[in-house]
């Protein structure tokens, strides 16, 4: 068994060019980087980011002196291919499916990985973490390797790589010798806890694969409603900082109705120059950051700061479109249902 460290500029920049262009598990790799960066890779040809990251790459190499990270991550991978490997095995109850495994490094955020080859991305960025980072990728490998095909006779493709995500949870307990800590994609919190629960007390994987399979209807919204969409990105800092100094059970209903004032706030006229629409497209196909910036109020761009505001908490809640009657007519409206842990259930909040 061997794990090799390399350094591929090549790679590097693939890494760049594929996380600038993609959001996956409700992440936008591109918000890692400055605008600036941003311009010359998002949505530019291959050949057009390459012609940019190929010198803006050896540059950092030399910045970050990255020989050295490289020959720190091999001795690193030396000393610990023993306990890697053997405790995989001993996880999945499954031989290693390869022999060799390749690392490149990189200068992005981002840790991909091709099960084809054995390759796995560790950023330069996080290499205290890279054991951390490979045992994770290793995990998707051997579930994919020996239960893809059990996964897929029950879930769709993209059901698949959620739950595939959730069960590196089980990491956290099996190689606390290494110091592991795998915290996972924000919009699988509640599976992975309820998947741990599972492990801890059967610690059997092939019983966890089909335990999740089972009980993943049961998380499928609160999955799809802790992501970000188009519109409703992460919370700008300077709103998330005031709601973060609320007290109280962050899950309760009294809770969001302080959340819901503090947001409403924003859009008082007394503190704020305000502007509001009665165009629906202009309401709603709007980030969050310019709805702020204008303090545009109507009913879908409030609703959007509220989706924004509690997916950033790490709370589910879905953005409705639709109708309320009023004076005996029916008028277009936007609210926000809230996931309630306790209740098991979303509820219904209108900030307006």
């Amino acid at each position: 068994m061997k794990i090799t460290v390399k350094i591929d500029i090549n790679e590097d920049a693939k890494n760049w060019w594929n996380g600038c262009n993609r959001i996956s598990f409700g992440n936008s790799w591109k918000e890692q980087i400055s605008k600036s960066i941003q311009n010359k890779i998002v949505n530019k040809t291959k050949e057009q980011a390459y012609s940019f990251l190929i010198p803006y790459l050896k540059k950092q190499y030399k910045r970050n002196n990255i020989e050295k990270v490289q020959k720190q991550s091999q001795e690193m991978f030396d000393l610990y291919t023993p306990e890697i490997f053997s405790g995989m095995e001993r996880v999945t109850n499954k031989k290693i499916y390869r022999k060799s495994f390749i690392c490149f490094l990189t200068t992005f955020p981002r840790a991909p990985y091709d099960p084809k080859y054995g390759y796995v991305w560790l950023p330069i960025q996080w290499s205290k973490r890279h054991v951390n980072i490979f045992l994770h990728e290793l995990l998707h490998f051997q579930t994919l390797y020996y239960f893809e095909k059990q996964i897929l006779k029950k879930l769709d493709e993209r059901e698949k790589e959620n739950l595939k995500e959730t069960l590196t949870v089980i990491l956290n307990a099996e190689f606390k010798n290494l110091s592991v800590r795998d915290n996972g994609y924000r919009i699988h919190e509640y599976l992975r806890e309820d998947l741990f629960w599972f492990w801890k007390k059967h610690r059997n994987f092939k019983q966890l694969i089909s335990y999740g399979i089972s009980v993943y209807p049961k998380y499928a919204d609160t999955i799809k409603y802790l992501g970000f969409g188009a519109y409703s990105g992460s919370c700008p800092d300077f709103l998330l900082d005031k709601i973060k100094r609320l007290r109280g059970l962050r899950t309760s209903k009294a809770f969001i109705y302080k959340v819901l004032r503090v947001i409403k706030e924003e859009f008082n006229p007394k503190k704020h120059k305000t502007m509001t629409t009665n165009f629906y497209q202009k309401s709603r196909f709007i980030s969050v950051k310019d709805i702020l910036h204008k303090r545009q109020i109507f009913c879908g761009s409030m609703a959007t700061v509220v989706a924004s505001v509690f997916r950033s908490l790490g709370q589910p809640v879905k953005l409705i479109d639709g109708f309320i009657e009023k004076d005996g007519a029916q008028r277009r409206h936007a609210w926000n249902e809230i996931y309630i842990p306790t209740a098991k259930k979303f509820v219904s909040f209108d900030i307006t």
